[in-house]
């Protein structure tokens, strides 16, 4: 077998949870403290921030990748995720689920499994 069948060997045993999933959005959304973050990086003393793109969720000290994203019926997307910390080590990631409601316009909203409900989440400018 040649070099290259072996790679494209691999790269077809290779498991499909390694691939991130990604939401079906464009662009940047979030809250007025999270679209400045986004914006600027700007990491002051205000932990209010809230991002979200295609491929995550973000606070000032918390990221969430999409591991895996559903759609529902009534038009929004459940979410699988995995979250780290600032300051933990891949040990420490928690596995979390989400929903995600509303749309471009009107603003995502972000329900998470534990009832922490995010405002609407416009598109940062």
């Amino acid at each position: 077998m040649g070099g290259r069948a072996i790679l494209i060997a691999l790269i077809s045993a290779a498991p499909f949870s390694a691939i991130a999933a990604t939401l079906p959005i464009s662009g940047t959304y979030g809250n007025e403290r999270g679209c400045r973050l986004a914006r600027i990086g700007d990491y002051s003393e205000d932990d209010s921030a809230r991002i979200l793109t295609s491929e995550a969720l973000q606070t000032m000290v918390t990221y969430c990748s999409f591991d895996v994203v559903t759609p529902t019926p009534a038009g929004g997307h459940k979410l699988a995720l995995t979250c780290a910390s600032e300051g933990s080590g891949p040990e420490d990631n928690i596995q979390d689920s989400a929903e995600i409601s509303g749309d471009a316009t009107s603003g995502y909203v972000v329900s998470f499994a534990d009832g922490t409900v995010w405002e609407a989440l416009k598109r940062c400018e």
